[in-house]
This record gives structure tokens, sequence and C-alpha cells, in this order.
């Protein structure tokens, strides 16, 4: 899953990959090196050089993309924590418990009501 910063070059993108449920999954900054449309539009840094990342931002959107995976799944209710150690970003995930349907009703309404096809 990708998210990007608002603020960020267009070349810069977090890739957020849960390697497994309740697992501790690590944040790994790639950097896509395309050649930007204007070079006044980046921020001043040299090539190979990260961008600095805003750490409330960083917290918020990562937090933000891992449970939007998880909710596709199917977990509603993850804990989710972002911590620096060592200089590096460690992203943890407790899913939780998924969401599980017990029953399920569908009434069909208009012209397929009285299509015998949808019964």
């Amino acid at each position: 899953m990708l998210c990007q910063p608002g603020w960020a070059a267009p070349d810069w993108r977090f890739v957020v990959t849960p390697n497994a449920l309740e697992e501790e999954v690590e944040l790994a900054v790639k950097d896509w090196r395309e050649p930007p449309k204007r070079e006044d539009d980046l921020p001043s840094v040299s090539a190979g050089e990260p961008v600095p990342v805003d750490d409330e931002q960083l917290v918020r959107e990562a937090t933000y993309a891992v449970a939007q995976t998880l909710q596709a799944m199917g977990y509603y209710e993850p804990d989710i924590s972002l911590v620096r150690r060592d200089g590096d970003w460690r992203l943890t995930v407790n899913a939780g418990e998924p969401v599980r349907v017990r029953q399920l009703g569908i009434e069909l309404q208009g012209a397929a009501a009285d299509d015998k096809w949808f019964r």
C-alpha cells in the first residue's frame, strides 16, 4: 500500500508492507527516482539524501494506511503503534478479532424480486 504525504516531492512514497497479521511490521521508505517535471518543485536535497519527514505526519499516515489495509480484511479495531528505535521506525500491529458474519439476509426489490432466476 502506498501513502504519500501531501507536502513531499512527487517522487517520494512510503511503502507500508505488513508481513503477517499480529507481527511486527517495518516501515520502509522507498525512493522512486523519476525525473521531476520542474526542479523548483522539489525540496533542496542532494541526490540520495533522504527527504526530512515530519514525525507526526508519518505516524498519522502510516497508521491510517495499515488500518485501511486491515479493514479490507475484516479487522476493524486494530492496535497500531509506530515508535522510533535506534534511528529506525518500527510499526507494531495487533489486528485483534476479525468481524465474522454469522447470518446474512438478502431482500431483492424491484424487477429482480419477481424474477425466478434471482430467487
